[in-house]
Parts: structure tokens; C-alpha cells; sequence
């Protein structure tokens, strides 16, 4: 039995890349939780601050915006633990779903009080692209999700 590895041609082989353990992903985790619960510290208190361009209709998105943020802590406490690629691509795609709610909430309410009506608009326009890109995003987490391949 031959236990070289496979190369095909003048392919080099198909070896899955090394892990170091985990390590890097779990500082990675812990820094992803402490700065979301700073964010969701933030996001709470952005109308006790009276953020001058705020208007009160923030509070509209907030639920969803701290469901996010939430899902968010969640999701990289379970991966601290679990770190199965599978996994994490699941939880990927509820997330990047969460994020597009958030996203396409603020466009509805838009509790922005700025200036001109181009900035309005600059700001719809950005809204809209990155609808369309955590949309792509999602699909490309569904692919990774239902066809795994090992990552070169």
C-alpha cells in the first residue's frame, strides 16, 4: 500500500493545512465576544448620549440590533468550543441573516436627522450594498455549508 500522498500529474498534494491547535481561533473568539458586548453596551446608550444626528426612532432598530449583537456573542462562545467547520458556516449564515435584518430595519426606520439629501441617499445606497453583499456571502457560507472541501 502506497502512502504517499496523491499527485496527480504535476499537481503538489492534497494535504489539509495544518491547525495550530486552535489557538489563534480561540483569541480570536474572546476578542469577538469582548468587543460585541462593548458594542452592545454602546448601541444601549446611544440615546442617553444624544448623539446630535440620532433621532428617537433608533429605539425601532434596537431590538433587532441587540438580537444581532446578542446572536453574535452567542455564536463565538459556541465556537470558543465547538470549531467544526460545518458549524461555524451554519452559524455563519444566521448570523449573516441577522446582520441583513438589522441592515434592511435601519433602511426602513433610517433614524438618521443629517444633513443634505445626498448624504441620504450616499447612505441608502451603501445600505442596499451591503444587503447584496452579506446576501452573496450567505449563499457562499450554504455552498461551504453543503459541499465541503478541504481548504487549501
Amino acid at each position: 500500500m502506497n502512502n504517499e500522498p496523491d499527485t496527480r500529474g504535476n499537481e503538489s498534494p492534497r494535504v489539509p493545512p495544518r491547525r495550530d491547535g486552535g489557538q489563534s481561533s480561540r483569541v480570536g473568539y474572546i476578542i469577538a465576544i469582548i468587543v460585541n458586548v462593548i458594542l452592545l453596551w454602546v448601541a444601549n446608550n446611544l440615546l442617553a448620549w444624544n448623539v446630535p444626528f440620532l433621532t428617537s426612532d433608533f429605539v425601532a432598530v434596537l431590538g433587532v440590533l441587540n438580537i444581532s449583537i446578542g446572536a453574535n456573542i452567542i455564536a463565538n462562545i459556541l465556537w470558543f468550543f465547538y470549531d467544526a467547520a460545518w458549524f461555524r458556516h451554519l452559524l455563519q449564515i444566521i448570523l449573516n441573516i441577522l446582520a441583513m435584518v438589522v441592515i434592511y430595519t435601519f433602511y426602513v426606520v433610517f433614524p438618521l436627522d443629517i444633513g443634505p439629501d445626498i448624504v441620504r441617499l450616499v447612505l441608502r445606497i451603501a445600505m442596499i450594498a451591503m444587503l447584496i453583499g452579506l446576501g452573496i456571502a450567505t449563499i457562499i457560507e450554504l455552498i461551504r455549508l453543503i459541499r465541503p472541501q478541504v481548504e487549501r
